[in-house]
């Protein structure tokens, strides 16, 4: 049956074509008609609801005692040894208990000293009291003598202060004026022209070589053939800057008959337009060139060392554009410093003459004193004499409670209750004034954080928070901010500012330095209408709208105003009442899906018009 079968398809070629094609034909459109899937379009609402609504600001920190402090010796004490050590790490301690006992030989001494200084304190009002002596006269006499040539000192003193001070002035202002000047013009000034001279130069032959390329016959209709936008943008930059060039030179005389700022700037200016054309045309030749098809009579060895001109082109106006940056900037930098360096020296003279004037007047304030004195020694024992005496004394005992102070700091207390959190010495440690003896901590936790300067802004003192703890799963308490920093530090150009919370309630469970999570509610709002934040969109004038549905299901925008809003929702002022339904989202089924086709561009240096691919 089978054999019979092949051999009538054999015999009957031309039907068994047109059978086939008839079965593949209605099999075709019969799959489409009874299997292809209409599109259809869901739209997915919620009502606006009546709700609380709060905006936060979030910030990780640690949890710190709410008081601690490092115990260390006085400063000032050095290479002292501990002799006592009466607490150990854990130790609950009062304030005024001691902790530990520094060596005491040293104050011992000073405290004794002290009490000698106060003895001979009183013994010389005892003195006083009696009057002076031949020889403390004497001694006086001396002291005057000394004073005046210590005033004659400071008048010579003076004197070459205003020689040096005007000296250096004068280099100064002329260094300045030298770099001002424009008759003769300043080294700087020339260099910069120089600079313009050589690029344009340099420009004027690069155009050379470019309109070589571009007006060849045998390369004008190969070249760019598969970027033709490319060829057209390098003649258009190559004109450009043709026509740029000749304003450049312009420029750059009129400069260099009068070589202002103002003239140097144009020069620069038009020099700099000048390459940045060319530097435009290069690039986009380049990319013609990238396009180009070789012929007989325009070889890939020509293609590739038209390539390598463009390549040169590109390289040397890039580096002529630095150069004559460089150029430019070292002339300002040179008047800048030349400025500052006049102000300097104006500064560190009215200083110094106001030093030297001040050692006249100290100087002859110390020859008078020592004239007075000799005159009260002269005299019998005045009341104010007799005070000062009596000053010495107090000083004295000044001294004395100084020195007995300085013995108690041998003695380190708890400056409050708490526990010894550490204790890092022994007797016989060597310690010194930054030696941390141990740390006393209270037992009250809270939570301190660095906020940026947009956040900071957003939060005050009272604002309730939420903190959590990585270390402690389910842990969350309540607390407040009662502490934000005045003064915000800097770093890497970013403002932060420290921020203190205190805790409603304090868990045995934090311990000082583990991670606080803090949430700042720093706005809430209760009974507002509110939609989910899918629902709220923005048209071309920035206005907000939300789309509901119309009784036949449509979707049609209605406008809003929208008041605060958190990470889910936003508040709606006007526009919407509760229980009216919003589109949150939209839902398109069925049909064939299109991929968006995808654009692409290649990344410009700015500033250069084009690069290489």
């Amino acid at each position: 049956m089978i054999n019979e079968i092949i051999k009538f398809f054999s015999e009957h070629k031309i039907r068994t074509a047109v059978l086939v094609s008839i079965i593949l034909v209605g099999g075709y459109y019969g799959y489409n008609y009874f299997f292809a899937t209409a599109t259809t379009t869901k739209y997915i609402t919620q009502a606006a609801e009546k709700t609380t609504i709060t905006t936060s600001v979030s910030g990780s920190g640690q949890a710190i005692e709410l008081n601690s402090i490092e115990l260390k010796p006085a400063l000032g004490t050095s290479n002292t040894i501990v002799s006592k050590v009466e607490v150990k790490t854990g130790d609950m301690v009062k304030a005024g208990e001691v902790i530990a006992v520094l060596d005491q030989k040293n104050s011992l001494s000073s405290l004794n000293q002290a009490r000698a200084s106060l003895a001979s304190a009183k013994a010389n009002l005892t003195s006083t009291l009696a009057g002076a002596t031949d020889l403390e006269i004497k001694i006086q006499q001396n002291s005057v003598a000394q004073a005046e040539q210590g005033y004659n000192n400071a008048l010579a003193s003076l004197e070459l202060t205003k020689q040096s001070t005007s000296l250096s002035t004068s280099q100064a202002q002329k260094t300045l004026d030298d770099l001002l000047s424009l008759n003769p013009p300043s080294i700087k000034r020339e260099a910069v022209l120089n600079s313009v001279q050589d690029r344009l130069t340099s420009a004027k032959t690069t155009l050379d070589a470019e309109n070589k390329i571009l007006t060849d016959d045998d390369k004008k209709y190969v070249i760019g053939v598969k970027n033709p936008v490319s060829l057209n943008n390098a003649q258009s930059y190559y004109s450009q800057a043709v026509a740029l060039l000749n304003t450049a030179y312009n420029s750059l005389s009129v400069a260099r008959q009068n070589e202002s700022d103002a003239n140097i700037n144009v020069a620069v200016s038009d020099c700099l337009n000048v390459l940045y054309k060319i530097l435009d045309s290069a690039n986009n030749l380049y990319d013609a060139l990238q396009g180009a098809v070789t012929t007989s009579a325009y070889t890939q060895s020509e293609l590739d060392g038209d390539k390598s001109v463009a390549s040169a082109a590109v390289s040397s106006m890039s580096s002529g554009i630095s150069s004559i940056q460089t150029a430019k900037q070292n002339l300002v930098d040179a008047i800048t410093n030349a400025q500052n360096s006049l102000d300097s020296a104006k500064l560190s003279a009215t200083s110094q003459l106001n030093s030297a004037e001040n050692q006249i007047k100290s100087s002859h304030s110390s020859w008078q004193s020592a004239k007075d004195q000799l005159e009260k020694l002269t005299k019998p024992a005045t009341e104010q004499a007799i005070a000062s005496a009596r000053s010495q004394v107090i000083s004295a005992q000044a001294a004395l409670e100084q020195a007995q102070n300085n013995y108690d700091n041998t003695i380190i207390t708890a400056p409050f209750d708490g526990q010894m959190a550490i204790m890092n010495v022994q007797v016989g440690d060597q310690v010194s004034g930054s030696t941390i003896i141990g740390a006393l901590i209270t037992t009250q936790k809270i939570a301190t954080l660095s906020l940026n300067e947009v956040d900071a802004s957003k939060i005050k003192v009272g604002d309730k928070v939420i903190t959590t703890f990585d270390a402690v799963d389910g842990l969350s308490i309540t607390g407040k901010v009662f502490q934000i920093d005045m003064l915000g530090t800097v770093s890497q150009g970013v403002v932060n500012y420290t921020v203190k919370v205190s805790f409603d309630t304090q868990d045995e469970q934090v311990k000082p330095n583990m991670s606080a999570n803090c949430e700042i509610i720093t706005t809430a709002k209760t009974d507002v209408v509110a939609v989910p934040n899918s629902a709220v969109k923005t048209d071309n004038s920035g206005n907000y709208y939300v789309q509901m549905l119309d009784a036949n299901g449509s979707p049609f925008n209605k406008a809003v105003q929208t008041g605060i809003a958190n990470e889910s929702i936003t508040e709606i002022i006007s526009g919407l009442n509760e229980g009216d339904k919003v589109v949150t989202q939209t839902i398109i089924t069925g049909g064939a899906t299109q991929v968006p086709s995808q654009s692409s561009s290649n990344l410009r240096i700015p500033g250069l018009g084009g690069g290489f691919r």
